[in-house]
């Protein structure tokens, strides 16, 4: 590479700005046959503010903006003005007073709206998002059946649904299909039998394969409805190559779990928990919190404890009925959390997070012992935990202390054992050891040089070949087993235990048989890797693709950054394959005028229907 283009890319990773995006907005697209095929704008609604922003419309040009007023009918409520670049944006405060009068934005919720020019043509068109649902969650599956005769009679498949506040989410998981063929979801309304595209989901080499629509990313729902409740009675239909039906079902209702009580402005409640041991060094808290916007946290934190150990939070209420709110795994500091917030389940379903105050709370080690217990604090109780002053203090200290990491991992390929330290001597040599769990044999995994940056992994994959520590015949045998980091000295500097392994297999958590009936959910992750709506290039997923898409690739390939979410958007040249030919290829789009990237195109989201090993991964819902 010349040297003129290594000083661009060295300019461009110092000044890039990420958007967020906080899932309260919905894409506006253009209609079919617009003059303006790639325009698109996006609609989002906060408590007190409506704003609307538009790309890829003619430059300096005035268009009018036409929203649904609560009876079918759109009026106009903006004259708006594209810039140079044929950008707008248009925001309205409440203060200044919201379009039709509404007092607050989440009044103009799932409405029609379009923007068309000046001769009335729609140029974008869509809905608002549906923020009226604030505070309640709406869920559903339906396993999908084989139509008889069946064309594959192995295939089984479910499509779920999930409605949290504003944010819209579908997802179709398919198993024992064709492998590496691509198949297409599509739903129809048997009242006026018109069908639209989901999506399309392209199978992993065991035939397994997944499919995620999110609101939040701005997918846009089929038929543009404002809340998954209107599918209901919808018909899904799955089609292989030939267009011949391999899995079919009708969408089941979403049952609706009801919001909390509002409250007026945030309220907090914090406890200590106290150590089962008077002479253990063991400290935690419980702390819940509310939002007047329906949001809200349930958290518990622990410290002084085992290093890289896990741990069970146990709840208990007053008839003696335990259940369990989830695990945390401690870091290299004996310290960890769990967090479950808005849209997580609750123990014992609760409502909300104020219905927990008074129940008893337990962390437990691997064997069953309870080593810390209190109660959840009531909403405005705070308790003054040991070591509070000390937090921000432990956390600085944490950003550069020497830190150990183990995981261990089940796939569809194999098992995976994966170890990570950090912020030792540069340019140093550690020997990595591991220890039977009754003490009597070890054995040196490897050794290990560190970095620049003080920093060195080590990854063993079965499906490779590698075999695993001592002997074992699965990374479950080594759970809970001693590993030591030694200097050249044999100075034991790091040391920590193995978690259990994390199960990323294609039908973990999966559902299995056949019908339409309502499946209980408890979560909506999809586990792996799966298919999603993306734009060509959006590498950073935030909707648009610009010069920060190209620095995240660029950070990602070079400078160990955050992997891509949709590792098929960060692909700009659709090869197949990232590399530094992506970047480049954005750069060379957004500046020297190259042609514009492979479909599904950088300005409206959609899938990619050429066959290859690049897909999606899950994050967990906020």
């Amino acid at each position: 590479m010349r040297k003129g283009t290594l000083t661009l890319l060295g300019a461009l990773l110092i000044s890039g700005l990420l958007l967020a995006d906080d899932g309260r907005k919905s894409l506006l697209t253009p209609p079919e046959g617009s003059a303006l095929p790639e325009a698109r704008g996006i609609v989002e609604l906060e408590r007190h503010k409506f704003e609307l922003k538009a790309e890829h419309l003619a430059a300096a040009t005035e268009y009018g903006v036409f929203l649904d007023d609560g009876t079918g009918t759109l009026v106009s409520i903006a004259t708006i003005t594209t810039n140079q670049e044929g950008k707008v944006e248009l925001e309205v405060e409440a203060e200044d007073g919201l379009p039709l009068g509404a007092q607050t934005a989440d009044q103009l919720a799932g409405r029609a709206i379009e923007v068309r020019d000046a001769a009335g043509a729609v140029v974008l068109a869509g809905k608002t998002p549906d923020v009226r649902l604030s505070g309640e969650d709406r869920k559903g599956a339906t396993i999908l059946e084989r139509p008889d005769p069946a064309v594959d009679p192995d295939a089984e498949g479910e499509i779920k649904l999930i409605q949290r506040d504003a944010r819209m989410t579908i997802k179709v998981e398919l198993e024992h299909l064709e492998p590496s063929q691509a198949y297409k979801i599509t739903l129809t309304n048997p009242a006026t039998n018109a069908s639209e595209a989901l999506g399309v989901i392209t199978t992993n080499g065991g035939g397994h394969g997944k499919l995620k629509i999110d609101t939040k990313k701005g997918d846009a729902i089929p038929f543009g409805v404002g809340s998954l409740s209107e599918l209901e009675g919808f018909l899904v239909n799955v089609a292989d190559g030939g267009d011949q039906t391999v899995l079919k079902g009708t969408i089941a209702a979403v049952a609706v779990r009801p919001p909390e009580p509002p409250h007026e402005g945030e309220r907090e409640g914090k406890s200590c928990l106290a150590a089962a041991d008077p002479q253990s060094t063991a400290r935690g808290e419980v702390e819940i919190e509310t939002e007047d916007e329906g949001e809200q946290e349930f958290k518990v934190e622990i410290g002084g404890v085992a290093p890289a150990a896990v741990f069970d939070v146990v709840l208990t209420n007053d008839a003696g009925a335990s259940d369990a709110a989830g695990q945390i795994t401690t870091g290299s500091r004996g310290k960890g959390e769990l967090k479950l917030r808005q849209g997580d389940r609750l123990p014992f379903d609760a409502a909300g997070v104020a219905d927990l105050a008074g129940l008893k709370v337990e962390v437990k080690d691997a064997n069953g012992n309870t080593i810390l217990s209190g109660t959840v604090p009531a909403l405005d109780e705070k308790a003054s935990c040991e070591d509070d002053d000390d937090d921000d203090e432990d956390e600085d200290d944490d950003e550069d202390s020497p830190k150990l990491e183990a995981k261990t991992k089940i796939t569809d390929g194999g098992e995976e054992f994966e170890v990570e330290i950090e912020h030792l001597d540069a340019g140093a040599e550690y020997s990595l050891v591991i220890t039977s769990a009754d003490g009597t044999k070890s054995e040196t995994i490897a050794t290990l040089n560190t970095n620049e940056e003080g920093k060195a992994e080590l990854e063993l994959k079965t499906e490779n070949g590698d075999p695993l520590p001592l002997g074992a015949a699965s990374v479950t045998e080594l759970t809970g087993l001693a590993i030591s980091v030694l200097n050249a000295a044999g100075e034991t500097v790091l040391s920590g235990t193995v978690p259990p392994p994390e199960d990323k297999t294609a039908g973990s958590g999966s559902a299995a048989g056949g019908g339409g009936a309502v499946v209980p959910i408890d979560e909506f992750l999809v586990l792996g890797e799966f298919d999603s709506a993306f734009m060509r290039g959006d590498s950073n997923a935030d909707l648009t693709v610009d010069i920060g898409d190209a620095i995240f690739s660029l950070e990602f390939l070079f400078l160990n950054g955050d992997r891509p979410l949709c590792l098929d958007a960060a692909d700009s040249n659709d090869d197949g394959q990232l590399d530094i030919s992506d970047p480049v290829a954005s750069l060379m789009y957004l500046f020297a005028g190259a042609g514009a990237h492979p479909a599904p195109g950088v300005f409206i989201p959609g899938f990619d229907l050429s066959v290859d090993d690049l897909h999606c991964r899950e994050v967990a819902i906020p």
